[in-house]
């Protein structure tokens, strides 16, 4: 892969990732709203028995982790690529 590529695939990891906290934050907000019958209860369920609470502070942490990579320590790489030193 070329380093264009690399960055393009973690361009599309992160933006998945910012998906996802996304959607995570629509469901605890959905299941936040307040008493709305039997759904606060589905939601509750949902959010619990998927982890997302932790889940969502893992990909804050990973998404960090790959931009902090993307601009501080891949370009040296990069440049060990596109120059051939191993």
């Amino acid at each position: 892969m070329t380093p264009e590529e690399i960055t393009e695939a973690l361009d599309e990891i992160i933006s998945n990732i910012a998906d996802a906290h996304i959607l995570i934050a629509r469901l605890g907000k959905a299941m936040a709203s307040g008493p709305s019958g039997h759904m606060d209860v589905v939601y509750g369920d949902i959010w619990s028995d998927a982890g997302l609470a932790a889940m969502q502070k893992s990909l804050r942490l990973m998404e960090s982790q790959l931009v902090r990579a993307q601009s501080i320590t891949l370009p040296e790489h990069f440049e060990r690529l596109r120059t051939g030193v191993p």
